[in-house]
């Protein structure tokens, strides 16, 4: 990773994990991303629950936030990528990796898109 993009996918991180009203803590980890992630799967599969809507709607807006922010200057995603894709390379990452769930999930998501859709 360049230095710039280093630097870039640090800022990204701490100001999501700052500006994120949803979690007490003041940012969201890989434990709530997984809780959303699964209730989009339940939307998904047509078993949603009671807050399954809105987990998938956090999800949906962290990953586009991140993906909007970061794309062309952290990792860089095909011009044709769509959100589906985006939200099943997070998804991927984050059931491969169950031991980094307590760490920041911007790193997490920013992480996956990387490894994913390097920028050459």
């Amino acid at each position: 990773m360049k230095r710039s993009q280093g630097f870039a996918a640090i800022l990204l991180v701490f100001g999501l994990a700052l500006s994120c009203p949803v979690a007490s803590a003041g940012f969201v980890d890989g434990y709530q991303l997984k809780k959303w992630s699964d209730g989009s799967d339940r939307v998904q599969h047509g078993s949603k629950q009671s807050l399954d809507l809105a987990d998938e709607s956090y999800l949906i807006g962290y990953i586009s936030g991140i993906s909007d922010f970061g794309d062309g200057l952290i990792f860089c995603s095909p011009s044709n990528a769509r959100l589906g894709q985006l939200m099943g390379v997070t998804r991927k990452h984050l059931l491969a990796n169950p031991e980094k769930w307590n760490q920041p999930a911007a790193m997490l998501v920013v992480e996956a898109l990387m490894q994913a859709f390097p920028c050459k």
